[in-house]
């Protein structure tokens, strides 16, 4: 590593992953009509459950309710929005902010400044600079949903970079495939 980039050789294999909106989706909209009311939020399960699609489903329902809400969109990796010369190939909604290609921390505590939402979005919390971030918004007056990888809720408190949220996270959103992605296992939610 040099200057903070990477160089890669005798590169033998690569794995392209390409974004997809999972057309059949267990988690209903329905159940997405209330997300506003959760709180900052975490959304947890294995990978290919769903995660990146009930935050996308989840944006376009928040941000097209007839009373508008500033929704943020941080999409580090491009898989949420996926922008391309600023326009993004899934439908997010109305009156949505997206910063794509950015770290989540550093565009999080943007977003607060700059823009007054009053949800950020984001994908896969997987470091405590980004726990702490998420954690800085919930102190900030901003609820966030955000996605863990993990096998159910115990992982918020197994993995110790996630320690800084307690008490910060007011739900927890448990995702697996057993009737196909988006099986919502269960939702825990710690206030009203």
């Amino acid at each position: 590593m040099e200057n903070g980039s990477y160089m890669l050789k005798d590169i033998s294999a690569a794995n392209i992953r390409v974004s997809k909106d999972i057309s059949k989706f267990s988690a209903s909209d329905e159940l997405l009509n209330d997300v506003l009311s959760w709180g900052t939020t975490a959304i947890i399960s294995p990978p290919k459950c769903g995660k990146t699609t009930f935050l996308r489903r989840a944006a376009r329902q928040i941000a097209s309710e007839a009373v508008m809400t500033s929704v943020c969109i941080i999409d580090e990796k491009d898989e949420i929005c996926a922008v391309d010369k600023g326009i993004p190939f899934y439908r997010t909604g109305l009156n949505v902010c997206i910063i794509n290609s950015m770290p989540k921390d550093d565009a999080i505590g943007m977003m607060i400044k700059n823009m007054a939402p009053e949800i950020i979005i984001c994908d896969e919390i997987t470091t405590a600079k980004e726990a702490e971030a998420v954690k800085n918004a919930a102190l900030s007056g901003v609820n966030v949903l955000f996605t863990v990888h993990g096998k159910n809720k115990a992982t918020m408190k197994e993995k110790s970079f996630l320690s800084c949220l307690e008490g910060y996270v007011d739900s927890v959103v448990e995702l697996s495939d057993r009737l196909g992605p988006g099986t919502v296992e269960s939702i825990e939610r710690r206030r009203t």
